[in-house]
């Protein structure tokens, strides 16, 4: 039977004993303990013990960032919880012992720590703390296969005495980091942005920073005046290429190995680079940004399911954002999602099934089917910048001009809307926009089944005929878009676009 486990940690400063050894505080070494406690909505008995301490809690969710895919995320809302969890002694064994990233944890051949681990320190954790350290888990058999899907923070909100119970506002992880990195520029402003090409890049402006003596690209020289170069790749001269004005000084330029390159002698005007950036897929853009935990956790990004190959970008990023939000964005535009599974990211295309299963007919839940379409839209717009070298009147300089593409639906009484592409060649953002206009036209689904040890997932494809709300049968192959998984009611209820027949 499937289970929704849950899993609370509570830290608190005590001296802990193993034996004659004695553990606590000292300058450069803050050992703490973490207090934890297995709840559940009703109990369970394997690995251990989960007692029947949670009362209620908002059911677990998916929320597509985007109608068109991006970022598919997991979020609670509250949840509420006995006060006799904090009060009473729990008798579980489950002590954890931390000293900054090294974690001790018990082991049933650890006798002593389970025995003898508290020296001071209540046992219980009264008054109910402030703040409670919440993982939400999921098996479809027993704990051997339990599935991160929540892992964040509790805030106390109320202590309810009539009713015995404490609730907590539930907080997902944070996604602090951003999009570009940040340096002191010539002119010595602080934290300016330094922008990042992804794919082809044509005449991007580069930042200049403070100049450089004897820089690895000119080591007899001082005062070289000195560019980041965008993170493009490759050899300069062969795969990159550097211009003042949209004259190539290739000849000019020494590329110093650390992401800059140095120039033998002041420029005359706006100092440009053309290139390719080392991201230039979709896949390249998002495993960028789950290694080394530039997003919450240290993840693996599992491509099975993207499009393959994976979509080419062609875009300079020079503008900050958080990075979550920009490779949402990316990955809406081309029409793809990714979602979290337990310490994975996992990347889906838009048309791609992630599972599927096919509903039989005469469930009662038929009869709270809805279908809905989305407002009109008349056309879809998207505005990039041609960038190429010139030579007029005034001079030879980079000239920039804007390139526009549409895409028209054939219903010239809906909204216009428009989108930013991450591509730069105007067929594929022709056919992009066409694509987007076709998935924000699809009619939506709304499905309620009951919940069973194979939890539906953001992507996967449900296949059945509705023979219960109309005079004929409606046939329905949806994609699960948002889900709720409602585990009081036993219940798992479904949003998402469609194909009716």
């Amino acid at each position: 039977m499937a289970q929704s486990l849950l899993e609370m940690r509570i830290e608190d400063h005590v001296i802990w004993a193993d034996g004659d050894m004695l553990f606590r505080n000292v300058p450069g070494v803050s050992w703490f303990t973490s207090g934890v406690r297995y709840m559940a909505l009703d109990d369970y008995d394997d690995r251990h013990m989960w007692c029947d301490d949670v009362v209620s809690y908002t059911p677990p969710q998916y929320h597509m960032a985007h109608r068109t895919g991006g970022l598919c995320r997991l979020d609670f809302g509250n949840i509420e919880i006995k006060t006799s969890a904090f009060s009473s002694k729990h008798e579980s064994g489950n002590a954890l012992f931390t000293d900054g990233d090294v974690l001790w944890a018990n082991r049933s051949y650890e006798a002593l720590w389970v025995d003898e681990a508290l020296a001071t320190g209540d046992s219980t954790l009264w008054p109910p703390p402030r703040e409670i350290y919440l993982k939400q888990r999921y098996t479809e058999s027993d704990e051997s296969g339990l599935i991160l899907m929540f892992d964040g923070i509790g805030w106390r909100s109320r202590i309810d005495p009539a009713n015995r119970r404490v609730t907590y506002e539930l907080h997902g992880r944070r996604y602090n980091a951003q999009l570009l990195e940040i340096a002191t520029d010539y002119d010595g402003n602080e934290e300016v942005p330094l922008p990042r090409a992804l794919g082809v890049v044509y005449y991007a402006k580069a930042v200049r920073l403070p100049d450089e003596d004897n820089p690895a690209g000119w080591p007899s020289l001082t005062g070289c005046p000195t560019y980041h170069n965008l993170y493009i790749a490759g050899v300069k001269g062969t795969d990159w290429h550097v211009y003042d004005d949209g004259v190539n000084i290739d000849a000019n330029a020494g590329d110093n190995g650390n992401g800059t390159f140095s120039l033998s002698a002041s420029p005359v005007g706006e100092v440009t680079v053309s290139g390719v950036g080392a991201i230039e897929t979709l896949s390249d853009l998002i495993s960028w940004a789950v290694d080394g935990s530039r997003l919450a956790l240290s993840y693996t990004y599992n491509a099975a399911l993207e499009a393959s190959p994976s979509p080419s970008l062609s875009y300079l990023a020079n503008s900050q954002q958080l990075l979550i939000d920009f490779v949402s964005n990316v990955a809406a535009y081309f029409r793809h999602l990714y979602y979290e599974r337990g310490y994975s990211l996992v990347g889906v295309h838009m048309d791609v099934p992630n599972g599927s299963r096919e509903l039989i007919d005469g469930y009662d839940f038929y009869r709270k089917t809805s279908y809905a379409d989305p407002a009109a839209i008349s056309l879809i717009r998207a505005v990039w910048q041609h960038r190429r070298a010139v030579e007029e009147t005034i001079g030879k300089y980079v000239k920039s001009e804007n390139q526009e593409e549409t895409a028209q639906s054939g219903y010239p009484y809906g909204s216009e809307e428009s989108v930013t592409p991450y591509e730069y060649a105007r067929a594929a953002v022709k056919a992009s926009l066409e694509d987007l206009l076709g998935y924000m036209l699809k009619p939506e689904a709304r499905l309620a089944i009951p919940v069973s040890d194979d939890l539906p997932v953001p992507g996967e494809r449900i296949m059945y005929r509705d023979q219960d709300n109309f005079d004929k049968d409606l046939n329905v192959v949806m994609y699960c878009r948002t889900i709720k998984y409602d585990f009081e009611r036993e219940t798992v209820e479904i949003i998402g676009d469609a194909v009716l027949s």
